[in-house]
């Protein structure tokens, strides 16, 4: 046999020891296999399991923040709202103090209404029952009055309506029939009805 025979049985012999050691570690990859195989399935179940509970927790939390983000909308917008209505109750409480000023002014005898933003009005405050401290105005009004008596006239003590004695005369008051007799009613109807058929 030559060198290169020799040789050639050795690598063959060498491959067949391979081939052979190679069958070995796969039988017993074979065993390992099914015993792995059956631990592989049960991480792969475990695996599954979580990544659906992980997918239910994540919509959970989704919900969840979808529902406070509406809720911090609302409030929001509730919040937007309020401050549209303080604005507004602050401006018509600014007004109502204005009048307030202007009727006490208009008392103390100022020449022109519209000096009567040389009052700083920014102090008087309506109360929780909604009324001014009368006496707060008056001092602000006296204290306007001494810098610059020149603004102001004479004083009047009331104020007076030329209506007034029309809303209170007898003529003007309107029956009541609840409260008449029956002779003041026929009056009243008899009244009434050659009026309306003059």
């Amino acid at each position: 046999m030559s060198d290169a025979d020799a040789t050639d049985v050795k690598d063959s012999k060498k491959a067949e020891a391979h081939t052979d050691s190679r069958e070995n570690n796969r039988d017993e990859d074979l065993k390992l296999d099914s015993k792995s195989m059956e631990m592989i399935r049960e991480l792969r179940e475990e695996a599954k399991a979580n990544r659906l509970k992980h997918k239910a927790v994540k919509s959970e939390f989704d919900l969840y923040k979808s529902e406070v983000d509406s809720k911090i909308k609302t409030i929001e917008s509730e919040k937007e709202t309020l401050n549209s209505r303080v604005q507004k109750l602050t401006s018509f409480e600014k007004r109502i103090v204005e009048a307030e000023v202007k009727t006490e002014a208009v008392l103390f005898g100022i020449k022109d209404t519209d000096l009567i933003k040389l009052i700083d009005i920014e102090d008087i405050k309506i109360s929780e029952d909604g009324s001014i401290d009368r006496e707060v105005v008056k001092n602000k009004i006296s204290e306007l009055k001494e810098k610059k008596p020149f603004l102001f006239g004479e004083e009047k003590r009331t104020l007076t309506s030329t209506n007034s004695s029309i809303k209170n005369s007898p003529e003007n008051k309107k029956p009541d029939a609840l409260a008449m007799t029956d002779s003041e009613y026929s009056e009243a109807k008899k009244r009434l009805l050659t009026k309306r058929y003059r």
